[in-house]
């Protein structure tokens, strides 16, 4: 057989069960084995889909997941899709192609692995058939371990190598770190800080949430009268816990901000505490900070914090606790009093509704949903003015059913990423927000979904333009019409492409949709015409402040 059907062999029988891709040159000889090894192939429309897609498989399911784009300008499609794989630190394989060794004069030949580096990711490129059973076997094993994606790419001169058929293929043994546990005269001095602190967080990142870290996170909180919170990309984790205040850093509501400037400690688990999650050192400014994560590594970017745990996130907490013993802080910041408030503000700050002749505020669109749709379901957030809006009124029950698709700032990756979640995760409702501008970017994928039969919900956060763009023009007294265009009827165009479609215009034609997603079996589309003038409460905090800086005066 040739070697290119080796590369299929080898990922079926290393557990690959999906691959999404678009076929070229580079990779068509890999696809065309696929389907009779048992591997489904999801044919997207462009190349940053079918990572996108891939990323979001990964993210929401916790397993390795594999994409397959051509050589060339196929893999510079999908760059800033990798970017933001890497930033999410997904465990993806990309297969791709390079030009034959001997084809010098091949237009589309590129300096792939400078390419791929320079975005973060890993490249390895197979010099002999021989070496790909081995080469891909690492690769699918260090994606899993390190959360680092790795672009393997075979030259076209060894995929038409022969090769005979391999007695054996299995994947190299992960070989993950060691949980390690803290030191106990470090846990000693946490115990003490704790013992004369009256006002405790417990905060939980993103290296918090997989395994049992969540009840030894919360029992932690419970013996030191804590109050839960997370990072963004921790959201969801605690969601039933009473004493759970939501989300630290810019998406706070005015509530939970005065209790985060009350605390006098922070326990801070697997999270980077970045100047988004502290909002640039100013979210908890009386607190001692007592910082744990796994990475030794991570303390380098320790500025906020007064003690460091090198320590897995559940043995750290349990090990805490177990030294509290009865000497447990006075719980003043749990009363029945305070859970009443927390249940008060627990979907965002309140509001009252602006839609009226220019839109529908867009809040009160998402109370809707957040209201309708089950409360288990999967949420995808693109990029845009509307993202913090989003971020703050639609909740979810764990945090691998948040996607936030936003790690490069990048505008259009959402839908991708929806997609991939929706055939990750079949059965669960997969919600999508996107806005006009990351929609037209992206909008060719709603095909694949149509054609994948994925009953896939996409909310277009309609408001005819570059929201983010017109709010920082309006704010510098400049004209901001620029950012502003006439869009197509996004429901037709959903539509036409097999999809459902449903413009919303009021509140009232919300609420007349069907939202249930259990009977169907193709995508839904809800073209939302929002109020382009509100500005967001999130968007008006962190942008006015960077204009003054500039010496600029805000409008």
């Amino acid at each position: 057989m040739q070697a290119a059907e080796l590369v299929g062999r080898a990922l079926a029988a290393y557990g690959t069960k999906k691959v999404f891709g678009v076929l070229g040159d580079g990779n068509m000889l890999f696809a065309a084995s696929f389907e009779q090894l048992g591997i489904a192939y999801v044919a997207a429309r462009r190349e940053d889909g079918a990572i996108t897609m891939a990323d979001g498989y990964a993210r929401t399911t916790g397993q390795r997941a594999v994409a397959s784009v051509s050589y060339g300008p196929a893999l510079t499609n999908g760059l800033t899709a990798l970017t933001e794989a890497v930033r999410a630190r997904s465990p993806l394989v990309v297969i791709t192609g390079e030009v034959a060794r001997s084809d010098t004069s091949n237009v589309q030949r590129l300096d792939q692995r400078e390419l791929v580096q320079a975005v973060g990711a890993r490249y390895v490129s197979v010099g002999d058939a021989s070496q790909i059973p081995a080469l891909l076997g690492h690769a699918c094993a260090e994606v899993e371990v390190d959360r680092v994606p790795i672009v393997v790419a075979v030259p076209f001169d060894v995929q038409l190598q022969e090769v005979g058929f391999p007695t054996t293929l299995s994947l190299p043994e992960s070989v993950k770190p060691a949980r390690p546990h803290p030191d106990i005269a470090v846990i000693e001095e946490a115990a003490a800080i704790l013992v004369k602190s009256r006002r405790v967080l417990v905060l939980a990142g993103g290296g918090a949430i997989d395994g049992p870290a969540e009840a030894a996170l919360a029992r932690l909180a419970d013996r030191a009268g804590a109050l839960l919170c997370t990072t963004l990309r921790a959201r969801g984790l605690f969601h039933a816990h009473p004493f759970c205040i939501g989300v630290a850093g810019g998406y706070t509501t005015s509530f939970t901000r005065r209790l985060f400037k009350e605390a006098d400690c922070v326990l801070s688990f697997g999270a980077s505490l970045n100047r988004f999650t502290t909002q640039n050192g100013s979210l908890f400014p009386n607190a001692i900070v007592v910082r744990c994560d796994v990475d030794e590594g991570a303390f380098s970017t320790a500025r906020n914090s007064d003690v460091l745990i090198r320590g897995d996130a559940q043995l750290t907490a349990e090990a805490i606790a177990d030294a509290l013993g009865s000497d447990a802080p006075p719980a003043s910041f749990r009363t029945s009093l305070q859970a009443s408030a927390i249940a008060d503000h627990r979907h965002g700050e309140p509001f009252q509704d602006m839609s009226g002749p220019r839109g529908v505020d867009l809040r009160s669109a998402l109370t809707i949903l957040d209201a309708e749709l089950p409360d288990e379901r999967i949420v995808v957030v693109d990029t845009g003015h509307f993202t913090s809006d989003v971020c703050s009124y639609v909740s979810v029950s764990r945090p691998r059913d948040f996607v936030f698709s936003v790690n490069f700032g990048s505008v259009g990756l959402a839908l991708g990423n929806a997609i991939g979640a929706a055939i990750g995760s079949p059965g669960l409702p997969v919600v999508a927000f996107v806005g006009d501008g990351g929609l037209m970017m992206s909008v060719l994928e709603l095909d694949t979904a149509v054609r994948a039969h994925v009953p896939l919900m996409v909310v277009v956060c309609n408001d005819g333009g570059f929201g983010a763009e017109i709010h920082k023009y309006r704010m510098r007294g400049l004209p901001w019409e620029v950012a502003t265009y006439e869009n197509p009827d996004f429901a037709e165009v959903a539509r036409s492409l097999g999809a459902e479609g449903h413009s919303v215009l009021t509140l009232d034609d919300l609420r007349g949709i069907d939202l249930d997603m259990a009977t169907r079996d193709k995508p839904i589309l809800l073209d939302i015409h929002v109020d382009p003038v509100r500005m967001s409460d999130w968007y008006e905090r962190i942008q006015r402040p960077k204009i003054v800086l500039e010496g600029q005066s805000p409008i």
